[in-house]
Formats: structure tokens, C-alpha cells, sequence
């Protein structure tokens, strides 16, 4: 049996509470993960191109409300 098989086995027996306390985790690591990437794509000028475009339209008035 794979880890994965074990988790996904130990995941079906798990109670109503422990398995929201199982999701309220795995939230907050994608969460911390996602944010890491933005910081990292951020600092690696990533973005640029695209804050420079929402500046631009923002500047020209071409911008929508969100």
C-alpha cells in the first residue's frame, strides 16, 4: 500500500469533526503555498507585465470596476 492509499484509507475513517479539521488544514497549506508562489513569481518580475498593464489602464481610465 502507497502513502497515498494509506491517507485516503485513514480519511474514510475518520469522524465529521476531524475530517473538517482535515480540510481546514489542507485550506491553509494550499493557501501558504499559493501565496509563497505569488511572493517568489512577484520577487522573480513575474508580474510585471501585468501591473504595468492594470497601471496603465487604470491611468487612462480604461479600467473596469470590479
Amino acid at each position: 500500500m502507497t502513502k497515498l492509499e494509506a491517507v485516503a484509507k485513514a480519511i474514510t475513517e475518520l469522524s465529521a469533526d476531524d475530517l473538517a479539521k482535515l480540510r481546514a488544514y489542507i485550506d491553509d497549506l494550499e493557501d501558504r503555498a499559493f501565496d509563497a508562489k505569488l511572493e517568489n513569481d512577484s520577487k522573480a518580475g513575474k508580474l510585471d507585465a501585468l501591473i504595468a498593464k492594470a497601471s496603465a489602464a487604470h491611468t487612462s481610465g480604461d479600467a473596469e470596476d470590479l
